[in-house]
């Protein structure tokens, strides 16, 4: 007996143990895209005014590529005059999104906009779609999940401009630019000048992050993206009080400080100050970050300010800080861009 129990509890820990075994493969790439692919546009968390989705489409039709409606993107949910945010259901964003990832005519898919409900969407279902069609998906603010599952499910995606930003800002605009020729494999490195808040280094490991909000809901969840990996952390926020953006940030620290090697620090458009720093949150997060021993770069522009540069979520980045400039380096990168 004495026997039989000492193999049951060996078998148990070696169950314990191939069950909790780190994620250590790097996501893949997905294929550029060519004039003339499809691209989907789909709608995972609000409503987009139909008139922009139009202007979107005329534009992304001028770049070269063929824009297909999600059959449940202009939807509103609940449709009730004055309260529709969500466009469509859980079930039917759902469905659309899972079109958009099995299709195999569809090359590329940029959501509409963003909001709030892309983490109606997070599944096994749509993590399994991310995993065997690997396909850029482009997004950012609330679709942050999204592209932390693309990743976590084993697959790049871009952290840049929608369409709203497309329809809103036209192609003259360098972040809609710059995520369009991300899209057909075209992607930058960074060279930013120094900030005062910077903290010197240099550090290698794969980009995750965007919109802090949406960040901290996957945390030690099986979409977490971090587990297995060095990690370079971008992190933006928007519209939020300095306390909640610093008990954000102090989850990501409480779960993966020994993940993060690096932090590019994004825009905080109109958040709080009530703490009293100096920079208001960048302050804040470089009291936060200054003793971890990392490089971090504050100034980079990314998120919701004028400018939303791309950054591929996934790659494998090398940040570099010094006392008078900043580089940003994608393993794959063909282009570079210089911030003045």
């Amino acid at each position: 007996m004495n026997r039989f129990l000492s193999f049951v509890s060996a078998a148990f820990m070696l169950l314990i143990m191939t069950g909790c075994k780190e994620r250590v493969s790097c996501p893949v790439m997905p294929s550029p895209l060519c004039s003339g692919d499809t691209v989907a546009l789909v709608a995972p968390a609000y409503h987009m005014n139909d008139s922009l989705v139009a202007v979107s489409c005329e534009l992304l039709k001028e770049y070269g590529f063929v824009p297909v409606l999600g059959k449940n993107a202009l939807k509103r949910y609940p449709d009730v005059e004055g309260y529709s945010s969500f466009a469509g259901s859980i079930e039917e964003r759902k469905e659309d999104l899972l079109w958009a990832l099995n299709d195999k005519q569809v090359k590329g898919i940029i959501c509409l906009t963003g909001g709030y409900g892309s983490v109606h969407l997070v599944s096994k279902e749509v993590a399994d779609a991310f995993r065997n069609n690997p396909k850029w998906f482009v997004g950012c603010s609330d679709i942050t999940t999204l592209l932390m599952a693309s990743v976590d499910a084993g697959v790049m995606s871009i952290h840049g401009n929608m369409c709203i930003a497309f329809a809103q800002k036209g192609m003259e605009d360098a972040g809609n630019i710059a995520v369009l020729d991300a899209l057909k494999g075209i992607f930058p490195n960074y060279e930013l000048p120094a900030d005062s808040l910077n903290i010197n280094g240099k550090a290698k490991g794969m980009l995750v992050g965007g919109n802090m909000t949406n960040i901290v809901p996957l945390l030690g969840t099986e979409y977490d993206c971090f587990e297995g990996h060095d990690c370079i952390l971008f992190i933006e926020e928007v519209g939020e009080s300095m306390h909640c953006i610093e008990r954000q940030l102090s989850a990501i620290l409480l779960h993966h400080s020994d993940r993060i090697k690096g932090v590019i620090v994004g825009d905080f458009v109109d958040c709080g100050k009530e703490f009293g720093f100096e920079r208001g949150v960048e302050g804040m997060i470089h009291s936060r970050l200054k003793d971890m021993g990392i490089p971090v770069c504050f100034g980079f522009h990314g998120g919701h300010a004028d400018l939303n540069l791309p950054l591929i979520e996934g790659a494998e980045v090398t940040l570099q800080v010094t006392g008078t400039s900043v580089s940003i380096c994608e393993a794959a990168a063909s282009n570079e861009l210089t911030e003045e």
